[in-house]
């Protein structure tokens, strides 16, 4: 068994793609996987949009268990290990409270295990990077299903619209979890939504998703800053900050180069988001209602505001702007949640813990300690 590698054909081709253009070759790998949910949301769109939902949950399992494999080959048998569990405990003690919270725990304790094992000095693109999206995600769906056996008006409108009233088959569980055009780096969407969207709720009925142009608007846009973020890595990268001729320069001038690499360096993560979302746009999962002119709206999956976050001038708006669907999961499954304790310094602060772990920031409590502060001048 190959654990987390590629075959030597595979890993050829990506790698001499990516030395011509001076690109590292997992990124180039996850890049291509990314773009690969266009082709995928297309053929859906073609054969299978309003088909059998069980032929719809199958296409986008292989798809997305294919793309989990072309980058970390037999690692994603990590992702069947976390679903099989998730399913057998759901089923199996129908949404109690004591089974949400030993999910919470169990899926934690998987993701967690998997970054100490696997930690470096770096930071590598690994198998871990799709397994968080899915512990999220299952975790998300717990929830969800323990908040489906509550009465109505114990819940916030936010739970009301996610809540599950009914047990998830093992097939919409693991659809959920591999749709292609989030499940290698988000965004998160509730199984509520997948399930409306493969019962064809997005659209009128005998009529595909009107969002094929809105998509692949947004993919141009997520290539542009791909660009940006290439050439800018060119200049601004680890070795000039770490190098004697940055030390060498005014303060005033360190500065200045400083939040450059901070901006240059945030792009990576905002073009592939937004390449991302495309993809979501175009299969028709982000569908996100009408505007008040009855046009559709396609922004139900989106991780980037571009106009504040490029606009930003103060923390909230980074915070308000970044990795949207993230913020909004933890703000609606861990912060809304402690409501409580009565005091929301200790909601924030569990929530970032809780994102600490997520995001491999436990190893670093400046960070953590650093955010919080910024959240709460």
């Amino acid at each position: 068994m190959r654990m987390g590698l590629v075959s030597e054909n595979e890993q050829d081709w990506v790698s001499d793609i990516a030395g011509y253009l001076g690109a590292p070759g997992p990124a180039l790998r996850l890049l291509i996987s990314v773009l690969m949910a266009y082709p995928f949301a297309m053929i859906h769109r073609a054969f299978l949009y309003r088909k059998s939902p069980i032929l719809q949950h199958l296409f986008f399992i292989g798809a997305g268990s294919y793309m989990g494999y072309f980058n970390y080959g037999d690692s994603i048998i990590h992702a069947y290990i976390c679903i099989f569990v998730h399913w057998i405990v759901v089923w199996t003690c129908q949404g109690s409270l004591l089974s949400t919270v030993c999910l919470f725990i169990f899926q934690m304790g998987y993701l967690l295990g998997e970054y100490y094992l696997t930690e470096t000095a770096m930071y590598d693109i690994k198998w871990t990077i799709p397994h968080c999206v899915l512990s999220l995600r299952l975790i998300g769906q717990a929830i969800d299903v323990f908040d489906g056996t509550q009465r109505e008006e114990k819940l916030s409108k936010g739970q009301r619209e996610t809540a599950l009233r009914t047990l998830p088959t093992f097939l919409e569980i693991s659809g959920h979890v591999f749709y292609p055009g989030s499940f290698m780096i988000g965004p998160q969407f509730s199984l509520r939504r997948y399930v409306d969207f493969v019962k064809g709720e997005f659209s009128p009925i005998g009529e595909l998703p009107a969002s094929l142009r809105a998509g692949l608007k947004r993919l141009l846009i997520g290539l542009f800053y791909v660009g940006i973020y290439q050439l800018g890595s060119l200049v601004v990268n680890n070795d000039f900050i770490t190098s004697h001729n940055y030390q060498s320069l005014p303060f005033w001038q360190r500065m200045c180069v400083v939040g450059l690499y901070g901006k240059v360096m945030l792009y990576k993560y905002v073009s592939c988001w937004i390449v991302s979302e495309g993809a979501c746009i175009v299969g028709g999962i982000a569908y996100n209602g009408k505007t008040t002119d009855g046009e559709d709206q396609w922004d139900g999956c989106e991780n980037i505001n571009i106009s504040v976050f490029e606009r930003a001038y103060k923390f909230g708006h980074l915070i308000s702007s970044f990795n949207k669907c993230t913020n909004h999961w933890v703000a609606e499954n861990v912060y809304k949640r402690l409501k409580f304790v009565g005091n929301r310094y200790i909601s924030q602060f569990a929530a970032l813990l809780f994102l600490a772990g997520k995001l491999h920031s436990l190893g670093h409590p400046v960070s953590l300690w650093t955010f919080f502060f910024c959240r709460n001048p």
